[in-house]
């Protein structure tokens, strides 16, 4: 009988056991709460993945070379390339921002400091140094991954023509930074 008895104990402390384990696994270290893109973003960035895309109004950029300045398609993705390539020192190298509100960059092989801010609902990131501002969508981020996008207008001479007037091109570029 004792052996019975000690057995249905055994039973029920095994159980109280495994369902106590059970219930601690649920509750993690964490408070539960997910860290705010003001603690993510806080730390040094480096660009990875560059798109770049170029819009004339409502018209890519080749579109608009062939269209209006009457290149062929080749010809104008030849020069989308070139574009492209003088941009892309623009958006490659690193950015730290610091908890204090400032930010370092070296992007365009030089280096730049200033003051940075996020929007209320922390989806866009502003960088301000001096009468330059940069405008940044954060699309995504987590503690190792930024998925981000750069907007900027451009005034180009595309047809090299001092007697006409500057082409407004507008530049989105979707950047990949890590940690």
């Amino acid at each position: 009988m004792k052996t019975q008895g000690i057995s249905k104990l055994g039973w029920f402390i095994c159980l109280f056991i495994v369902l106590g384990v059970g219930a601690c696994n649920d509750d993690d270290d964490s408070s539960g709460e997910e860290a705010s893109v003001a603690e993510l973003i806080i730390g040094t960035w480096t660009s990875t993945d560059i798109e770049i895309r170029a819009f004339v109004g409502n018209q890519t950029l080749v579109e608009y070379l062939v269209d209006v300045e009457g290149l062929s398609q080749a010809e104008a993705e030849a020069q989308f390339d070139l574009f492209v390539a003088a941009l892309g020192p623009e958006v490659t190298g690193s950015l730290t921002i610091n908890a204090d509100g400032t930010y370092e960059s070296d992007f365009e092989g030089g280096s730049d400091t200033g003051t940075w801010s996020l929007n209320a609902d922390e989806t866009v990131l502003t960088l301000v140094e001096g009468a330059d501002t940069i405008v940044i969508t954060i699309n995504s981020i987590s503690s190792d991954t930024w998925d981000a996008t750069l907007g900027d207008t451009f005034l180009v001479d595309v047809d090299n023509d001092p007697g006409t007037p500057d082409v407004s091109i507008m530049v989105e570029a979707d950047v990949i930074l890590v940690q």
